[in-house]
């Protein structure tokens, strides 16, 4: 080719417009790689939505006693009948296990029924007409009128690029030269088909990455092009490290099973290894195909902000590529969520859950829960750590952002928690420790999350903590360099432990150093043990009498006893470094690690943030739900050190006092969204579970409502914590307790106060 062709020149988009490329075919792998740029109105896609299909609720009311449905995350329908199922009581633990300090210590792995059931696609009632519950064909996404394939890639160094030569839409001559990265151009090498054209859209490209107000718009766009796409392709790079040999035994194990929108996983109708699916069930696979795998998923891509919405946004067609191999997207999903929980089978897997927040469901999630999950991913533009999420972010935090390259990144975090705080009347998204923050955030206020620092405590324990009940938070922003938040301070620090280093044997170390000198005959101040309260304070209180239908938690006991047996500095048998392939020392590691250990001079003690010093001040604040701490600086105002544990401020205590026994609140998945969480109070005694907290009367004119009466589900645009209450009068609903309102918790002779945090 013309070395003497000038670079190719954009023509301005249309609002409608996208642009995308038609990849001429190719021989040869070298030949030379020729496409044609184009513009095409991007259109929203025929209806190719089955309007008799039901809902799973309306399905499952036609089934026979004994079947249940459940939606796949790809919208199909699978019926499952599991004769063994006896159900499970609502609290598991009992009183004699607590009192059984050396109960027996659990194994490691989740229980999980052995029993034959089966999964089949067909509904049991052969009268009922397959529409009813079926899928349109897949040939539907092929037929829309403008039809192309969205490339989701990682874009790789900028230096030594290739060369793209661009054609016409009529005439072979060459008219222009286009520079691509080394990694695309390796993926439009492998992408071409050899006699017929491929019609692309392949963002490098197709957006003016010169023009900063074009990508403004075209990030905005990201949701429509991803999700209108006949197909996503997600280009892993080119064959190396036996990647074929990791695509076909990840293609054959997600064949075997089945995942579902409600986090069950179960067998594949008529599949060869019925029970592949279950977490004990060992995996015949040799140290080469355990290698292969982790080679596959250590890609760059997985490690990427952009390449997380654009998966999330693909339909049921999308694929995975590596060279010349290719893999259904779902089943890649299918197998990975299989993998990573299967127990102990050695180091090399460890990195299995860093593919997670690519195969969840990004639909809906909250803001906060978003940045949280994506937190350990990379961009090379820090705006990107908010734009970058732009297509699966709340609509309402859409409508309220527009992005804006040319500010600085620090503005577009504070932005971005500005607008979040307003829209939910919660305090939900924090950052990195601020003692952690990069350096360019050196003069930034102390409430802005840097979203980009690397060293982010990766545990959020605010849902479980459950800190400030079903509040709302009372703040005004000041000069949008001050936050105003009205809080109960409740604590000062006295004591700091060491910072556990991010390493399973630092972070055993450091617990060691941790334990408080009367850890065997102290009491706690709720007037439990101490030890009890260190061994809740290590896990962050996630314990089975506090998550009771989950079989994966220990028991206080079993955890007091694995302490006093490997984890204390006078054990009987101590570890030498935490496994993370057991599941306790995993759950440890991850909420000991990068924290700091605390005691207070009221006698509380917590994990906390990095850069905690004694004379620091613990506030609960109401609408979030994890105690912060901050210090104050000499002209009054306050600077934000990053949120904590405490023991015993847990569950509105501070506000509203103890919850007596034989009251405890117990938590429950939410049966339709993963990331939200339902409290409930439990009666030891009487065996009552109910949502209402017995330490509040109820409102004269205010009643709790069910999600019914909201009218629609719940939205990402929805605090994660929240109930809904309704006014007898009005009919208004708002969605935080009105028994928590800053009149009302004053009149229960609550000291709240106001903290201007800088």
């Amino acid at each position: 080719m013309s070395a003497e062709l000038g670079t190719y020149h954009y023509r301005p988009l249309r609002d409608s417009e996208i642009r995308l490329i038609q990849l001429h075919p190719a021989q040869q792998t070298h030949d030379d790689i020729l496409l044609t740029i184009f513009h095409r109105p991007l259109n929203a896609r025929k209806d190719e939505s089955n309007p008799t299909r039901l809902t799973r609720t309306q399905l499952q009311s036609t089934l026979p006693a004994g079947w249940e449905v459940f939606e796949t995350p790809e919208g199909r329908y699978l019926f499952c009948n599991d004769s063994t199922d006896e159900g499970e009581s609502e609290d598991d633990d009992d009183d004699e296990a607590e009192e059984n300090d050396e109960a027996s210590q659990e194994s490691g792995s989740d229980a999980s029924s052995d029993g034959d059931f089966v999964t089949t696609w067909e509904h049991p009632d052969p009268s009922i007409d397959r529409a009813l519950y079926e899928l349109p064909p897949e040939s539907t996404f092929w037929e829309q009128d403008t039809v192309f394939e969205a490339l989701s890639y990682q874009w790789g160094s900028p230096n030594n690029p290739g060369t793209a030569f661009v054609k016409p839409s009529t005439g072979n001559a060459i008219v222009a030269t286009f520079s691509i990265g080394k990694n695309l151009e390796s993926a439009l090498r492998h992408l071409r088909y050899t006699s017929k054209p491929r019609t692309l859209w392949i963002d490098a490209i197709c957006i003016n990455q010169n023009d900063n107000a074009e990508k403004a718009a075209q990030v905005i766009r990201m949701a429509d092009i991803y999700s209108l796409a006949a197909r996503v392709v997600v280009w892993l790079g080119p064959a190396e490290d036996d990647s074929e040999l990791a695509i076909s035994t990840l293609a054959y194990l997600g064949a075997q099973v089945e995942t579902t929108l409600d986090a069950y996983r179960l067998t594949s109708p008529g599949a060869e290894e019925p029970m592949w699916y279950d977490i004990d069930c060992s995996l015949p696979y040799s140290d080469a195909q355990w290698k292969a795998i982790e080679c596959l998923i250590l890609r760059a891509w997985f490690t990427r902000v952009w390449t997380a919405q654009e998966i999330h946004l693909a339909n049921r067609l999308a694929i995975i590529q590596v060279g010349n191999a290719t893999l259904l997207w779902s089943l890649f999903r299918r197998a990975t969520e299989c993998l990573k929980d299967k127990p102990n089978h050695g180091e090399e897997r460890l990195s299995l859950s860093k593919v997670t927040s690519s195969t969840l469901n990004g639909k809906g999630r909250p803001l906060s829960d978003l940045f949280r999950r994506f937190a350990h991913r990379d961009c090379s533009n820090g705006h990107d750590k908010v734009y970058g999420l732009m297509a699966m972010v709340p609509p309402a935090f859409v409508a309220a952002t527009r992005p804006d390259y040319t500010q600085p990144v620090s503005k577009t975090y504070a932005d971005a928690f500005i607008a979040d705080t307003k829209l939910l009347e919660r305090w939900e998204i924090f950052g990195c420790d601020v003692a952690d923050r990069t350096s360019d955030f050196d003069d930034v206020p102390s409430w802005v999350p840097d979203l980009k620092s690397k060293k982010r405590h990766m545990y959020y324990s605010g849902l479980l903590q459950f800190t400030a009940g079903n509040s709302r938070l009372d703040y005004q922003f000041v000069d949008s360099s001050k936050f105003r938040v009205r809080g109960l301070r409740c604590a000062t620090v006295k004591r700091v432990g060491i910072y556990a280093i991010l390493h399973p044997q630092a972070i055993l170390f450091a617990i060691r150093l941790w334990e408080p000198e009367d850890l065997y005959t102290g009491t706690y101040v709720t007037g439990e043990p101490l030890i009890d309260a260190f061994a809740k304070t290590l896990l962050q209180n996630d314990l089975r009498e506090r998550n009771p239908t989950d079989k994966g938690w220990p028991t206080l006991a079993e955890w007091r006893a694995y302490c006093k047996r490997h984890i204390f500095s006078e054990s009987a048998e101590p570890l030498e470094i935490l496994n993370s392939s057991h599941y306790l020392d995993d759950m440890v590691s991850g909420r000991c690690g990068r924290r700091v250990y605390m005691e207070t001079e009221e006698g509380y003690i917590g994990l906390g943030p990095r850069g905690c010093k004694p004379g620091d001040i613990i506030c609960v604040i109401p609408g979030c739900n994890s105690p912060v701490v901050i210090r104050e600086t000499d002209n009054g105002n306050f600077r934000l050190v990053g949120s904590s544990f405490v023991y015993g401020l847990n569950d509105g205590q501070a506000l509203l006092g103890r919850l007596k026994s034989p009251w405890r609140v117990q938590i429950f998945d939410h049966p339709e969204q993963d990331f939200r969480i339902e409290h409930r109070y439990y009666n030891r005694e009487t065996r009552e579970l109910t949502v209402s907290d017995p330490r509040l009367e109820d409102h004269p004119e205010w009643e709790r409502v069910s999600l019914e009466d909201l009218g629609r589900p719940l939205i990402g645009d929805d605090p994660i914590i929240l109930k809904l209450f309704k006014n007898k009068i009005t009919g208004g609903i708002m969605n935080s307790d009105p028994r928590l309102l800053p009149e009302a918790l004053e009149a229960r002779g609550v000291d709240l106060q106001w903290f201007t945090i800088v």
